[in-house]
């Protein structure tokens, strides 16, 4: 019966919304969501791998210290890249904190990371393929931090460009010798690291030194977020580390898939026991199907020892570490696992997102009160001043209205006449146009959400100066 009910209402509801809807007619907000790229384009595996350069594992473990810059090693080490147009059947790309403006890693403490986690998924795989009395002598526990990282790298499975199929790694190679998995499933692995895959010295914004650098570098900024989407996101971090208040840094999770293709690695505490208090909070656990994914997880050792299958357990341990950590993670100034859901995937994600929509329903208010005078707002100001407001800095200030544009996009897919907006300023911000506004005025309830603007460049004939019925004073 209450099944029934709650049906009949449902119904009603609907018939009620899709009759107002219609009664606005083309003065309605659309519904659904906006395309994941501003830019409409779409890319598959083999279109980014022929347009990104990835590094093959073997260059990053035979090359000492840290890695070389882009140009460096196409000129010296051409074998170092995975061939152009061959996809690599996992892409992880590196989310990583630049030590200094010029080289992100002088000292090569994230190549020395980078290497020891490769080294841990070969040796996980290894170990998954082995029968129950050999796979606790060659890995004794998951619980450690960079073992488990690449035990979840490892049962995740989804490789570059799948969202939603377990296609990686190819499961048929643990049946050859259990000793050669584990190099044979790092082989399939690319890495999309910055500095050693884009081209280095080239300004983003700034006419180039070397037209076809400039060319990959347009290019990749155009595509970046196409390539986080499809790749798997290492974040390195590390205790008090300013990450977490770096654009670009926090751009990269903010556009890419959901949490569970994110793997967080604390750099400083590699081989470190896993601890308790690290899998449940320092506080009393909820009482909630998380708390339940969490508590799971202190016995991942004894189904690892025991289970038929090394692999089942990788694919256990995945599911539990991304269903039940990201709202632990939430709370803590440096994650250990994984990145939170939104609204909190960094700290001043939500700062950001609200200090954007204050500005903007403030300049709604002011357009409404002009009637008709142009208002000549300047969106890049406006993101520049909530990136500020919400703690966000990168080294080039060039980057901070394209990274902060980014951001905002991704939020808005849900709210496509946003979305929308601040599409265009992202295409105008990229292709040197004016981002400055002589209209703009929104309406946001239960109901609508949308918006109407004009740049101050438009042609005066142009049809989108008519003011909309709902946004006319």
């Amino acid at each position: 019966m209450a099944a029934t009910a709650i049906g009949s209402l449902w119904k009603a509801g609907k018939a009620l919304l899709s009759s107002v809807r219609n009664h606005l007619g083309d003065d309605r907000a659309p519904w659904g969501n906006a395309p994941v790229d501003p830019f409409g384009q779409d890319a598959t595996p083999q279109q980014l791998a022929d347009e990104f350069a990835f590094l093959r594992t073997s260059a990053v473990t035979e090359i000492e210290g840290d890695l070389p810059c882009y140009q460096d090693l196409q000129r010296n080490c051409p074998e170092a890249f995975w061939t152009a147009g061959e996809a690599p059947p996992l892409v992880l790309f590196l989310s990583h904190r630049w030590r200094t403006s010029i080289n992100p890693d002088p000292e090569g403490h994230t190549a020395d990371a980078l290497r020891f986690f490769l080294q841990q998924v070969a040796a996980v795989a290894a170990a998954a393929s082995s029968p129950p009395q050999d796979r606790s002598k060659l890995i004794p526990s998951l619980r450690v931090h960079g073992t488990m990282q690449a035990a979840l790298l490892l049962g995740n499975q989804r490789g570059f460009g799948t969202a939603n199929e377990r296609d990686w790694p190819d499961l048929n190679k643990k049946t050859e010798d259990p000793s050669g998995v584990g190099d044979a499933i790092i082989g399939d692995i690319g890495i999309f690291y910055d500095f050693s895959c884009i081209p280095q010295g080239v300004s983003t914004f700034h006419q180039p030194p070397e037209e076809e650098m400039q060319r990959i570098v347009e290019r990749a900024l155009r595509r970046l977020h196409l390539l986080v989407s499809a790749s798997t996101v290492l974040a390195l971090r590390a205790a008090d580390d300013d990450y977490g208040s770096r654009a670009w840094c926090v751009t990269e999770l903010s556009i890419g898939q959901p949490a569970w293709r994110h793997v967080v690695l604390r750099t400083d505490l590699l081989g470190e026991p896993v601890t308790d208090a690290q899998l449940l909070g320092e506080d009393a656990p909820k009482v909630n199907n998380f708390a339940t994914s969490r508590e799971r997880l202190l016995d991942v050792d004894d189904q690892w020892r025991s289970a038929p299958s090394g692999w089942g357990v990788l694919r256990s341990l995945a599911t539990m570490v991304f269903f039940g950590l990201p709202e632990l993670e939430a709370d803590r100034p440096v994650p250990f696992f994984v990145t939170p859901h939104a609204p909190r995937i960094f700290p001043g994600s939500q700062q950001l997102l609200t200090g954007m929509m204050s500005r903007l329903s403030l300049l709604s208010q002011t357009d409404r009160t002009l009637d008709g005078t142009p208002i000549v707002a300047d969106v890049a100001e406006l993101v520049t001043n909530a990136l500020e407001e919400a703690g966000l800095y990168c080294t080039a200030p060039e980057d901070r209205v394209y990274l902060g544009l980014q951001m905002l996009y991704a939020r808005h897919v849900g709210a496509p006449e946003f979305a929308r907006f601040y599409n265009e300023c992202l295409q105008r911000y990229v292709e040197r146009r004016t981002t400055r506004l002589a209209h703009y005025r929104e309406e946001r309830d239960m109901l609508t959400m949308r918006a109407w603007w004009v740049f101050v460049d438009e042609p005066g004939d142009s049809d989108v100066w008519r003011v909309p019925r709902w946004a006319r004073t």
